[in-house]
């Protein structure tokens, strides 16, 4: 007798093959199977960012180091194929304990569009152990189509995240002692083909210098490994002062969602967006 699908995981399909349509996801189109497609959009539709069970609400501040919150990254994928966490790809939480740092860290999304070039605008940071998230957060695979719907992104958005200068203080006075020489960057996971994330150093003015190089990684959610990682710092005495009242100064995490169209790649999941921001000791 063939096994029979339980009613609650019908009900679940059928939900996301209705969200499917609603948002023009070709889910046949996908470079993943109909299966692994579908609960995507099924994750989506209950932990995407402004849905009902949101992973974080914005700006939240919570131990990352927490068992609670280690059991919500689920979308990285090892060469094994076994689930790992992105936002721990650098091993800040191990590096952070054995530092003797504290573990708690303000959690955001980049839901903020811009003008592309315009230094002023999107979400403005306020703890100096930062984690950023495309729209999916860590509980759901990211979907351009289903994210993004009918915004356009194919001729160019930006959303961007900034932490001030003020937040760090001059020289990282604001920063745990022996952690002040640097803030380190790590963005991971995997965007879509033909997005991208740079990180900047802008002046008082707000005029951006871009650091490092532009983050690009794009593997379908069903690969293995399903994401990557890189790791940059930037001096805290290269970050330029001023009056926290006019100054624009301070590290601007520019994501570029202009994704490719073609009929498959914004219709295939992606591991998603993780960008931390967090205290080091070290200058290179």
């Amino acid at each position: 007798m063939a096994k029979k699908t339980p009613p609650r995981k019908q009900r679940n399909r059928k939900n996301a093959a209705q969200a499917a349509v609603d948002a023009s996801v070709e889910i046949n189109s996908s470079n993943c199977s109909e299966g692994e497609t579908l609960e995507a959009v099924n994750l989506y539709e209950f932990y995407g960012f402004g849905n009902s069970l949101q992973t974080y609400t914005q700006g939240e501040t919570l131990d990352f180091a927490s068992i609670a919150d280690q059991e919500k990254q689920v979308t990285g994928k090892d060469g094994t194929g076994a689930v790992t966490s992105i936002k721990n790809a650098s091993n800040l939480i191990g590096r952070s304990i054995s530092a003797g740092l504290p573990t708690n860290g303000s959690h955001y999304y980049f839901n903020t569009q811009q003008t592309p070039g315009i230094s002023s605008g999107g979400v403005t940071g306020s703890n100096v152990v930062v984690f950023s998230f495309g729209k999916n957060g860590t509980q759901a695979p990211y979907i351009p189509q289903l994210v993004h719907a009918q915004d356009g992104l194919s001729t160019g958005v930006e959303y961007t995240f900034f932490l001030p200068a003020s937040v760090t203080g001059a020289s990282g006075a604001n920063m745990p002692a022996n952690h002040s020489r640097s803030l380190e960057i790590t963005i991971a996971g995997a965007v879509a083909p033909g997005e991208s994330v740079q990180v900047y150093n802008t002046n008082v003015a707000g005029a951006r210098s871009a650091t490092g190089s532009a983050f690009t990684f794009s593997a379908s959610y069903c690969s293995t490994p399903n994401y990557t990682h890189q790791t940059m710092r930037i001096l805290t005495s290269s970050i330029a002062s001023g009056s926290p009242a006019t100054s624009k100064s301070g590290i601007a995490i520019v994501y570029s969602a202009s994704y490719t169209v073609d009929g498959t790649k914004e219709n295939t999941p992606y591991s998603g967006l993780m960008v931390s921001i967090n205290p080091s000791a070290l200058v290179t």
